[in-house]
């Protein structure tokens, strides 16, 4: 069941039962307005557990991620999963962002594919180890 209670296919499913759940699950697909969103999920969802966000081909570039510092302010986060496939980001130096809600984090997953990060970026990543 706790697959099953990451997937997307658990809030779709059933609104109610992830309701009682206490929507500590949640997937959410941003084309624009990345921070607003993040905002409105920390809030609506305050003991959210696992969050998705599907950030894949809306150029938000290496910047782009700095509106992420919100989700340190959600005290129950503990895995976070990052599609950014297929965004700019050539070098990924603002990549402290990322670390700073790392900190929070037990789990975080990134998917970088079609992005040439370039050996600086590939020196980011590992200080996030």
């Amino acid at each position: 069941i706790a697959d099953f209670l990451q997937s997307d296919t658990f809030g779709q499913v059933c609104q109610r039962l992830w309701g009682y759940f206490g929507r500590r699950y949640m997937t959410v697909r941003c084309q624009s307005q990345i921070e607003e969103k993040l905002r409105r999920v920390i809030a609506y969802a305050p003991s959210l557990q696992i969050l998705t966000l599907d950030l894949r081909g809306n150029g938000i570039g290496a910047s782009g991620v700095q509106p992420l510092v919100a989700l340190k302010d959600a005290p129950s986060l503990h895995t976070l999963t990052l599609d950014l496939r297929g965004n700019p980001i050539a070098h990924i130096t603002d990549i402290g962002y990322l670390a700073v809600v790392k900190e929070a984090l037990h789990r975080l997953n990134l998917d970088f594919r079609g992005n040439s990060i370039g050996a600086s970026g590939a020196q980011a990543l590992v200080a996030l180890k």
